[in-house]
């Protein structure tokens, strides 16, 4: 409560006030019990015990957290390294309702708050994010983009140097626009002084359990030039991360590399502060970065013996045939269009029943990275690795005018680039179906090598032989990537700065414009023998002419290529407005508004054998390369131009489709090595807000709000039209090209209380998010592709408890927070077998975020030999959730899924012990003190033989030294 509250109470009532405030605190403190997180920066003021109130700029003007009508969690760059808080990860585990995940092959990052994002059943991976990231009053966040492998994701500050990080929890599309459903992280830099020197040092090494060694090095510093005209803040940081899982044969389980999750950032930082006068001044920043990853951090676990029965595989498409005739020659259910036009004739084929034998040799801290298999036993190790970078150059002016109106100009240019590939090694394609075959029972004795099609099983020693050499064939692929974005952003925005005024508002325009390119490609190799006895190749399906019993390359193998040139071209133009009314001096009412113009044209050129170009199609999926059909070299190249998408120099090919067409059939059809997609997106979303504030005291606050946010559609690469033929007749003719946007509609309620003359603070909230339209990546029945479409319906519900609290030198933090999201209605799939549409997720089925957050803390600060020092212990606990939908669903599996679907609690504990001499801090760490192996995320493997995923990573001690002045 205020200061002044016991003195405006009665005695009685004074004593009953403080007992329900020690009440208060008890039960935060038993809230925070299960687990903990510091949810605002704390300080030991000058009145010894309390709470500093720490200053945001969340509502676009400046305010306490206490005085903001919405959840928000604030922590300064002290509080990040007191608590060991180094990822955007480690801060969603100490910050209620965020969770954070990496999804797909490349590792996309995923941020999530309050349910609504990218850790849905489902999958929302392949739209816009929805969570706003932005570096000042940047923004950040750029869209994923559906397929395999992109490098898509939004790029995230690293964390050094840092005035604090706001976490605004629920939808803010009045003043943050689209992308920002779930909520907003606003990384917040420290401004250049006019006045003052100031900067930091750091220097630290770490060890991680099992691994190898990290180290970071950090260095700011920043003060006047010209004092009270020029000032300046530069800041550089690098880090090692140490690697901690190992490679190891697929034949004999053999290691044969160690620690190669490991990885290298950096970032570099400058701004300049120009008071050009006494009302006008200029700021200029650029922010540099760049995160590298030597291989992903996912682990694969053993695989337990499994039979594989006999099974037949048929040629069954004719061209030129009828119903009538396939029906009387006995072939019923055949197609009668063949397969891109064209007919194979080799018999119905029964393969002989194999069993795939125990791997015993695989655990839970074993990578899943690819070597190449040059022998069984000579492997050479090939990273699949990643590289993020990062340029944001940015001008701000402002004007005060008068001490009562801000004209402020945001111009900014944000360029990022990811790239990177995985590679598959040489058994890769091979060790789903024999992974070593030593000790494998033939029924009916050793059976013949040659010709394969009559073997009734396979021996050891015939599996090493099937390619005529003494080991492993030399079969192997990559998926590649490399996603860069060109975007500037423009703000003009106004608002009140004069706390006496009864109407506050803030008011603005944003335009933006984005161009992001995508080029992804493979090439894969698939072993002439594993073909013949897994079915067939994908090149097979696109028209690839095997005749009996299978065409091969001269070196055995056969060539699966895909490549895509994607242009993303994003505008948008936006107003908007936010006013606060005092309607008296506790009494506030907010209204806002903000009203978008968004489009986005889409061009794809897409080739390669999976993508369906014809029968003879040479290439490579390598960038800037040409490509060979028919023995003609195309003239085209990998195509970066905006204005130009497609230079339409090929002479086979009909000019690029028309707006909102995709002629990926037509040009297969004609001969083309690429098929092109071409679209435009249109769309005018409005999101309002309305709320109201009740300020019982200057440290106590009652609000509710409702508020809605959005996230632009998006344009559908195609699929393939031959592989997913059957797919697309389902469609009449065509899978949706477009998605249109989806809205959430949020109430919260909550409050804010100061207690013990501010040594002590709760905020408490409760909200119902209803979700509508939500973008869900369908997977189609008869190909192996998808498409993102508005299918689903859902809903979160749920409420936060946040606590901090300062006597003597003690300091106890905590939180919990509750999260039921959901889906509130079936999500039906594409129309499959029988014409039956099944169920892609149930309603109930959870959208993949823990159901109960908790965090807990308790730091003791003292003297020792007159230095101060100080000791510190954080837990954080995250509840269950469902990684997959439940059974009825389409997948669903009554035998694998269980192991899967449910997804671990995880438990953390961190501890920290330091001391000061002066403004040098000498600390020491440990992370996940008890080593902690909970699966974070958990899949179903190849063929359900084994599961893949990524657990929490293991026990970190180290020692750091910070230097502040």
């Amino acid at each position: 409560m205020a200061a002044n509250a016991p003195q405006l109470a009665a005695p009685g009532r004074r004593r009953h006030a403080d007992r329900w405030n020690l009440r208060l605190v008890l039960m935060a403190t038993a809230f925070s019990a299960g687990g903990l997180v510091p949810v605002a920066a704390w300080a030991q003021a000058a009145s010894g015990d309390s709470l500093e109130e720490v200053v945001v700029t969340a509502t676009r003007q400046t305010s306490t957290v206490n005085k903001v009508a919405l959840s928000i969690s604030a922590v300064t760059q002290k509080s990040l390294d007191q608590q060991g808080i180094r990822s955007v990860q480690d801060l969603s585990s100490q910050v209620p309702g965020f969770s954070f995940r990496t999804t797909g092959t490349d590792n996309n990052p995923q941020l999530t708050i309050r349910g609504i994002g990218g850790n849905a059943i489902g999958g929302t991976s392949g739209s816009a994010p929805t969570t706003g990231v932005y570096i000042d009053d940047v923004a950040l966040q750029k869209r994923n983009t559906n397929g395999t492998q992109t490098g898509s994701g939004t790029p995230v500050p690293l964390m050094y140097d840092l005035e604090r990080i706001e976490v605004l929890r629920g939808p803010q599309g009045t003043l943050y626009g689209g992308s920002s459903e779930g909520g907003t992280i606003r990384f917040i830099t420290p401004a250049p002084s006019l006045t003052t020197y100031s900067g930091s040092a750091r220097i630290g090494a770490n060890t991680v359990a099992g691994g190898g060694v990290g180290n970071e090095e950090g260095l700011a510093l920043g003060g006047p030039i010209v004092p009270d005209k020029l000032g300046f803040r530069v800041s550089g940081f690098r880090q090692d991360r140490a690697g901690w899982l190992n490679a190891y044969s697929e034949y004999d389980g053999h290691q044969f590399a160690s620690q190669v999750n490991k990885g290298t950032d950096y970032s570099l930082h400058g701004s300049v502060l120009w008071q050009v006068t006494p009302q006008f001044k200029a700021l200029v920043t650029v922010h540099h970065q760049s995160t590298y990853d030597q291989d992903g951090p996912s682990i694969r676990t053993a695989s337990p013996a499994v039979n594989v029965p006999r099974r037949t595989f048929a040629n069954c498409s004719y061209v030129g045939a009828t119903a009538a005739s396939l029906t009387a020659a006995g072939k019923t259910g055949c197609g009668t269009t063949g397969v891109n036009g064209v007919s194979f004739s080799f018999p119905a084929t029964t393969f002989g029943g194999y069993t795939i034998p125990a791997q015993t040799w695989l655990s839970n801290n074993n990578g899943t990275v690819s070597g190449l298999y040059l022998t069984a036993t000579n492997v050479q190790y090939v990273p699949s690795p990643r590289r993020s970078i990062f340029t944001v150059p940015s001008v701000t002016l402002d004007y005060i005018w008068n001490d009562k109106i801000d004209f402020k100009s945001i111009t900014a240019y944000t360029d990022d680039r990811t790239s990177g590939w995985t590679f598959g090694g040489g058994g890769s394609e091979r060790t789903s179906v024999f992974p070593n075959s030593t000790g494998q029972a033939c029924p009916s004795g050793p059976g013949l090598v040659t010709p394969i099609l009559t073997t009734p099983c396979i021996t050891a020693a015939q599996y090493l032989q099937m390619d005529g050499t003494t080991g492993p064939a030399n079969v192997f692929g990559y998926f590649m990537l490399d996603n860069r974005r060109g975007q500037t952003t423009q703000e003009f925005r106004v608002s009140t700065v004069d706390p006496a005024w009864k109407l506050q508002f803030v008011a603005g325009v944003f335009i933006e414009h984005e161009n992001n390119h995508v080029n992804v490609g493979s090439n894969w190799t698939e072993n002439y023998w594993a073909t013949q006895l897994r079915g067939v190749t994908e090149a097979y399906f696109a028209g690839g002419a095997l005749p009996a019993p299978l065409q091969q390359r001269p070196d055995g193998n056969l060539v699966d290529v895909s490549t895509r040139n994607i242009d993303i071209l994003e505008d948008e133009l936006s107003g908007f407005g936010e006013v606060n009314y005092n309607i008296t001096d506790k009494l506030k009412f907010t209204a806002g508004v903000r009203v978008t113009s968004y489009q986005q044209i889409f061009s794809q050129q897409y080739g390669g054998s999976v993508a369906g170009a014809p029968t003879g199609f040479v290439g490579t999926s390598s960038t800037g390369q040409k490509v060979t059909i028919n023995g003609v070299t195309s003239p085209l190249e990998t195509n970066r131009t905006t204005t130009a998408p497609f230079p339409n120099n090929y002479n086979a090919c009909p000019n690029k489709p028309a707006d909102g067409q995709n002629n990926a059939i037509q040009y297969a059809a004609a001969g083309c090595p690429y098929q092109y997609t071409y679209a435009v997106l249109k769309e005018h979303p409005i999101t309002p807000k309305v709320g109201a504030s009740y300020q019982l005291t200057p440290g106590d606050l009652l609000y509710a709000t409702y508020s809605e946010g959005q996230r632009p559609g998006g344009v559908n690469p195609p699929v393939p039209p031959v592989n997913c033929a059957q797919d697309i007749a389902n469609f009449g003719g065509a899978t949706p090209l477009t998605y249109q946007h989806d809205t959430v509609k949020s109430t919260e309620v909550g409050g804010k209380f100061r207690l013990f003359g501010g040594r002590a603070q709760i905020n408490a909230s409760a909200f119902h998010i209803q979700w509508d339209n939500v973008q869900f990546v369908v997977p189609l029945v008869f190909c192996t592709f998808s498409f993102v479409a508005n299918a689903a319906t859902a809903s979160s519900d749920g409420g936060e408890i946040q606590a901090t609290a300062r006597f003597g030198g003690f300091t106890f933090n905590g939180n919990l927070g509750y999260d039921n999201a959901r889906y509130t209605a079936d999500v039906l799939g594409p129309v499959g077998t029988g014409g039956v549409r099944g169920k892609l997720a149930l309603k109930g089925d959870n959208l993949g975020v823990p159901d109960w957050t908790a965090n807990a803390g308790l730091q003791y600060d003292t003297r020792l030999a007159d230095f101060p020092v100080y000791a510190r212990v954080d837990f954080a606990y995250t509840g269950k959730y469902s990684r997959a939908t439940g059974p009825g669903s389409t997948s669903y599996s009554a035998a694998t899924s269980p192991n899967f679907i449910n997804g671990n609690e995880t438990h953390i504990v961190n501890a920290r012990v330091g001391m000061y001499w002066k403004e040098l801090e000498i600390a020491g760490y440990v992370r996940n003190a008890g080593n902690s192996r909970e699966w974070l995320n958990k899949a179903e493997g190849s063929g359900s033989y084994f599961y893949t995923g990524t657990l929490v990573q293991p026990r970190i001690i180290g020692v750091q030294m910070n230097y502040r002045f």
